[in-house]
């Protein structure tokens, strides 16, 4: 033993051995070990090797109940030595009794290894005649029984050290990955779930996240996925009580099942036959008393996790919830900027153009094109009851010229309702509403749309449109983004109208007072004052008038108007309508 102070199974064969040789149990001896009300056969000698005795013991290696064993299920049961003088008579059934005399099996001996009062093991000898043990021989069974508990016991500490030690070099591993790569959610995750599932020996892990009402597949790992289990386990579903996933978000605790196939409530039965496992364990991802996701392990046997696995889950799972928070707070930081650099560069084009609206216009669709994720931003000005494109940021394919607007398109909605339409997906019912606009996605492949209403004193002067060519939703940030993009093309629009009406006013003051000057030198004559007067009128109709101009369109061609508040339709009777963005 002090030779081989972890080799439990060494430890057992030397035990059961001598304490038979010593004790001169003929027949056999055998150890037990004890789990509850299960025993299983461990260790043990026989001077018999028929081929049905190693049959049975091969057998016996299994946990089988307790009450199998005349032997085994008295010396648990009273927590003290066992001892049979004959078998033959004093067996507790007829056929053990029976059995015991055509086998040889008269004298027997248990004796129980003990553990903080608990039976953790039974060391059994027999004898072929009657003759039983001594008080000295009973004395020394026990001393070898106490021997092989006190192994027992420090195999048992060393692998709790041992799986302690795996336990924080896990940690730290992970912890190492989450200070490499701390804004790399996804590969901070999917060290979780591995790290995970190879330390609480599960053939599966899985990382869900909720995407409000849902819950999807953040993070996977297992030698053994197939297609099949794939396609199930990415499908995005609502909780409930009949999936692992669903009963540990709704009662925001672990979930610990040990027969799925045992349990009433489940019922994600496609999931269970394409990934064939048993026992699973759902962990959630707690922020706030707020269920963000679930840790989930698979084991393919009905084989229940122990409470230090699920300790360690736990602890990784906390870990998910403090990577997941710093990356949101990362992107909430770097969209904050953005948004300022984004506001600045279009403050910057206000105040180098005043009486330039198309450069602003430029700099605002690039701006959302670039913080929005967009494949196409167009910004549209109301002339009368069409919109006119006045810039455009993109490659996608679109409409150049103006076009009537109505209540079947999504910016004519926009600018009706004068709020914010964001469609995830026009291919999906939720874009039904709009058959132009969806006709006009369906023809050149488009997706995701979102329009922001250009509101000025409360009536729609234009929009705002983003478009995408996949079906990705704009994020609450990137709406807000824009809502503002499309106040400061307001802004910009008033400031051009009212730099241009002052330009204006001064310009005929200006006029005025050199006619007046004329007619004071000239009281007399009339012709210096007629063509100071045809002069002033030359000089006013060939001055350029700003303003924004169609995309594409050369910097000198005539502008729409900016001050669009008189030719625009009322938000209560306008006919809105847009094509590129429909």
């Amino acid at each position: 033993m002090s030779r081989t102070p972890l080799d439990l199974q060494a430890v057992f064969d030397t035990v059961i051995q001598r304490a038979a040789e010593l004790c001169s149990a003929d027949r056999d001896g055998s150890l037990f070990l004890i789990d509850g009300e299960r025993y299983r056969f461990a260790a043990g000698t026989s001077v018999q090797k028929s081929p049905g005795l190693l049959a049975w013991r091969e057998g016996a290696r299994e946990y089988q109940p307790v009450e199998m064993s005349f032997i085994v299920k008295h010396v648990v049961r009273a927590r003290a030595p066992f001892h049979v003088r004959d078998a033959a008579v004093d067996g507790e059934t007829e056929r053990y009794r029976e059995e015991s005399l055509a086998f040889g099996m008269r004298t027997c001996l248990g004796v129980p290894l003990m553990r903080d009062d608990k039976v953790v093991g039974v060391l059994s000898l027999t004898r072929q005649e009657v003759r039983p043990f001594a008080p000295h021989e009973i004395d020394l069974v026990r001393a070898f029984a106490d021997q092989a508990a006190i192994a027992i016991e420090n195999t048992r500490l060393f692998d709790e050290t041992k799986a302690a030690l795996d336990q924080q070099t896990a940690v730290s591993e992970v912890l190492k990955t989450i200070s490499d790569s701390a804004f790399d959610l996804q590969r901070v995750l999917e060290t979780l779930v591995e790290q995970a599932a190879r330390l609480c020996d599960a053939e599966r892990g899985s990382i869900y996240r909720k995407d409000w009402p849902l819950f999807r597949t953040a993070a996977m790992w297992g030698p053994n996925i197939t297609d099949e289990y794939r396609r199930l386990a990415v499908e995005a579903r609502a909780p409930n009580r009949g999936s692992l996933v669903g009963r540990t978000a709704l009662e925001g605790k672990v979930v610990h099942i040990v027969d799925v196939l045992a349990d009433p409530e489940y019922t994600a039965l496609d999931l269970q036959r394409a990934g064939g496992f048993r026992t699973v364990l759902g962990v959630p991802l707690m922020r706030d008393e707020v269920v963000l996701g679930v840790f989930v392990l698979h084991r393919p046997e009905v084989r229940p996790f122990t409470e230090r696995q699920i300790d360690l889950v736990r602890t990784f799972a906390d870990q998910a919830v403090i990577a997941m928070e710093n990356v949101r707070l990362f992107n909430e930081t770097r969209e904050a900027l953005e948004r300022q650099t984004a506001t600045g560069e279009i403050l910057r084009s206000i105040a180098s153009s005043p009486n330039d609206l198309q450069p602003v216009l430029d700099t605002i669709a690039g701006s959302a094109a670039r913080f929005c994720g967009a494949s196409d931003v167009t910004v549209w000005l109301a002339r009368g009851d069409e919109l006119v494109p006045a810039a455009r940021h993109g490659e996608l394919p679109w409409t150049a010229g103006p076009v009537a607007f109505t209540r079947e398109s999504v910016s004519g909605h926009a600018i009706l309702e004068r709020r914010t339409i964001h469609i995830a997906d026009m291919l999906s019912s939720e874009g039904e509403e709009f058959p132009q606009t969806r006709e006009r996605f369906v023809a050149v492949g488009q997706r995701a749309l979102l329009v922001a209403p250009l509101l000025r004193e409360g009536v729609a002067i234009g929009t705002i449109a983003l478009r995408k060519a996949d079906p990705i939703p704009f994020t609450p940030n990137q709406v807000q983004l824009v809502e503002a993009f499309a106040a400061q093309a307001v802004i910009a629009i008033e400031n051009v109208r009212l730099f241009n009406e002052t330009k204006e006013a001064l310009e005929r003051q200006t006029a005025l007072a050199e006619i007046l000057g004329v007619i004071a030198d000239s009281p007399a004559n009339q012709q210096p004052v007629v063509d100071a007067i045809g002069c002033r009128r030359f000089r006013t109709r060939t001055s350029s008038s700003n303003g924004a101009r169609s995309p594409g369109a050369p910097s000198s061609s005539a502008a729409p108007s900016t001050s669009p508040t008189s030719r625009a339709p009322k938000a209560t009777t306008s006919r809105p309508h847009e094509s590129g963005q429909r």
